[in-house]
């Protein structure tokens, strides 16, 4: 059967053409429209974005603003602040002012979640004090010209958005910019002071305003203990969890309770503002009197704490850092007596006399800290309590004082004081040395961990001691102040102290001697960046090995021992304790690393068989070389360890380098010798075998950083407390061997 089929002409290439170009037209039309359509629909969203925003700035602005029937404010009825209501403001203070100070004991936990390095880091504190410096010049006035309840509120809670930032943040850069924007946000307590002023009754005006600023010390103490107990169990993102909550509760307390008053000065610009705290100066007296005794009080405080570590870890007492910490506490009976002054001798007395009063019992303090110090561990106990004590009195009432200047004023006049307060408390940085830069004045040969090796002539080159510290073969980010000094001081005093055993390289430190060989134009830089630290010394050819000698175990050798019973592959006596000396000094030599590199032991003698892989020092330098170089290492160390021992120190161990005058054949001693960086140097004061001992050299920084879990890493900056510590034992050291003070 056949199917009747029509048949059709095929399409034309003409026609599939003209199939196709529609096609495509109709492709990109859709394509135009649906693009078009995502531009419409992206606009709106962005718009509908944007209203959100609107109608949630405007809905937290008005939120701000209102304020409950019983907070408002009503001239026929006068506000009555009771001490509910000053408990209120003393909370909020303590627990706004802990923001700046959450991060301080965490420091090293940041560093390794951030990734980032412990310079890195360590701005933070810095970053947040920065940002509260601002706020206080450029925010707190704004209490004269605005509501304070509306400005409070408004700030506490644009503070807790930023702080909900950090918390949830995995960006060390947007961390570090929410920190400071924090810290300029972070003053409310000092919008709450004078409020305080207007608020409280002539009459217990003093005892007010005492309350709230015995919240604001609190708030040092409470976030630095909440932040290192909770970091210790938990993360460092629940100190900060807990710090949005806090800052919730606040917010939501203060609108309860806070009362609103209408602002002071209607009229006044923002810019004109600003202008008069500076017309405040000259205008008020009592202010500027004020201010300089706020300043002054605070840089005691300030300084009196950076050194009570010192003290309490050296000779007599030599405490923990545990130990150390608890002093802290102190400050909470201060704290606590506080409000009871304020009531009793500020109300009742003129702040004038007030001041007078807690200014005299810091200066008693003092004297007893200074006369009495390292006599009884009362002196110290005695000397913190006075201290803070007295300034929490002399603060308090120059508050008092101030506030009653002008009223419309306050906010000003507060920032003004608090900027002078702010500035006592910095801590004094010391500037270091960590590499020098004369701009080819001399020929610059070499660049150690410590040292920069610069040529003087064919015969001479200048060693210049950097402020550089290293540790476990790592070059510190920071350095020690006057470290290079101190070194260069301590090496010319042996050099001539052991000159009679062994001659050495040293020519002169004069700094004159240096000058003349640089151009006129390069002269006052050179002296200034060499001056003291730099000494001239003969060229010699020297042995790549380092002469160590161990007169005490310790360290490495005291690991060794626990495992194998021998020292550097040495058997020695049983039954040896942890800094016990042994019974005649040994000699442990070790190769001359590169930097960067470990030393490696090589054992003196090649009869043992110890470490055959390794080159003896017979066979680096000849037997007759090593013998004198152990000779003369064993004699160096002997007489060196006799005078110290009469000085009240003990070199536990210590290394030399040695060099070769080829043209007498004569071994030369070079280098540095005998100081914090080459020996092991301990108080003989308290020497006591069987456990570490506390130093004079760099070991306070390598229990640092294992402490911190930052040994053998690079990029380490060293807190400004163990910078100032260490710089510490290093002028101790000096002192008790040249009898000397660094000049």
């Amino acid at each position: 059967m056949e199917l009747d089929v029509e048949k059709r002409p095929g399409p034309t290439v003409e026609s599939i053409e003209t199939i196709t170009s529609t096609a495509k037209s109709a492709a990109q039309d859709a394509e135009f429209t649906s693009s078009a359509e995502a531009v419409v629909l992206e606009e709106e969203n962005t718009t509908r974005s944007t209203r959100f925003g609107r109608r949630v700035v405007k809905g937290v602005v008005a939120v701000a603003r209102y304020a409950p029937r019983r907070c408002r404010y009503d001239p026929e009825r006068e506000f009555h602040f009771n001490l509910a209501m000053n408990v209120l403001f003393a909370f909020a203070a303590a627990f706004t002012v802990a923001n700046l100070y959450y991060n301080h004991p965490i420091l090293d936990v940041l560093a390794r979640d951030f990734n980032v390095s412990y310079e890195k880091v360590s701005t933070i504190p810095n970053v947040m004090q920065a940002g509260y410096a601002c706020g206080l010049f450029f925010i707190t006035p704004l209490g004269d010209i605005f509501r304070r309840r509306a400005l409070t509120l408004a700030l506490i809670l644009f503070t807790t958005a930023m702080w909900l930032g950090c918390t949830v943040t995995q960006r060390f850069t947007v961390f570090t910019g929410l920190s400071f924007v924090v810290g300029a946000t972070t003053v409310t307590p000092q919008l709450m002071l004078p409020l305080v002023g207007d608020l409280a009754p002539a009459n217990r005006k003093a005892t007010a305003i005492s309350i709230v600023s015995a919240g604001l010390q609190l708030g040092l103490l409470i976030a630095r203990v909440l932040s290192g107990l909770i970091t210790q169990y938990s993360s460092w993102r629940s100190v900060y969890w807990l710090g949005f909550g806090i800052q919730l509760l606040i917010f939501s307390l203060l609108w309860l309770f806070m009362p609103d008053y209408p602002p002071k000065n209607r009229g006044l610009s923002y810019p004109r503002m600003l202008l008069s705290m500076i017309q405040l100066i000259p205008k008020y007296p009592l202010l500027v009197q004020s201010s300089l005794n706020g300043l002054c009080i605070s840089a005691t405080f300030t300084l009196y704490w950076t050194t009570l570590t010192f003290l309490l870890a050296s000779p007599p007492y030599e405490f923990s850092s545990s130990v150390i910490g608890l002093f802290g506490l102190i400050g909470i009976a201060a704290i606590l007596t506080t409000p009871w002054i304020g009531r009793y001798v500020i109300d009742r007395w003129h702040p004038q006399l007030s001041v007078i009063l807690g200014t005299a019992v810091v200066l008693v303090g003092q004297v007893v800290g200074t006369y009495a110090g390292t006599r009884s561990v009362a002196a110290p106990v005695i000397q913190a309590w006075m201290i803070d004590l007295g300034i929490s009195t002399a603060q308090v009432a120059n508050w008092a004082r101030i506030y009653g200047l002008d009223p419309s004023s306050r906010n000003r006049i507060n920032s003004v004081f608090m900027l002078a307060v702010f500035i006592g408390q910095h801590e004094p940085r010391m500037s270091a040395v960590t590499t020098t830069d004369i701009k080819g004045a001399l020929p610059l040969l070499a660049r150690g961990k410590v040292r920069d090796v610069y040529t003087l002539s064919d015969s001479e080159l200048l060693f210049v001691a950097t402020d550089r510290i290293s540790a476990y073969d790592v070059i510190m980010e920071n350095g020690i102040p006057d470290k290079g000094k101190l070194l260069t001081s301590i090496s010319v005093f042996w050099f001539d102290y052991l000159s009679s055993i062994c001659r050495n390289h040293y020519v002169t430190d004069s700094i004159d001697r240096v000058l003349e060989a640089v151009p006129e134009t390069e002269k006052e830089d050179v002296r200034r960046q060499f001056q003291d630290r730099s000494m001239i010394v003969r060229k010699f050819k020297v042995f790549p090995v380092e002469a160590i000698v161990r007169g005490y175990i310790a360290g490495s050798a005291w690991s060794e021992y626990k495992q194998s019973g021998t020292v550097h592959g040495i058997r020695v006596a049983e039954g040896m304790q942890e800094s016990q000396e042994f019974e005649k000094p040994i000699y442990t030599p070790s190769t001359k690393a590169e930097q960067g590199e470990h030393d490696e032991n090589i054992h003196p003698d090649k009869e043992t068989g110890w470490l055959r892989e390794l080159l003896t020092v017979r066979e680096m330098i000849g037997e007759e070389y090593a013998n004198k170089i152990e000779q003369l290492a064993l004699a160096l160390y002997t007489k060196a360890r006799d005078y110290a021992r009469s000085r009240g120190i003990i070199i536990a161990d210590t290394k030399f380098e040695f060099g070769l005058d080829e043209g007498t054949n004569e071994v030369i001693l070079v280098d540095e010798v005998l100081t914090p960086d080459s020996s092991r140097f301990w108080p003989a004061a308290s020497y006591q075998v069987g456990k570490s001992q506390d130093s004079y050299d760099k070991q306070f920084l390598r229990n640092w950083l294992t402490e911190q879990g930052l040994k053998g890493k690079d990029g380490v900056r060293v807190s400004d407390e163990i910078v100032v510590q260490t710089s510490e034992k290093y002028k101790e050291a000096y002192g008790k061997l040249t009898g000397k003070e660094l000049q």
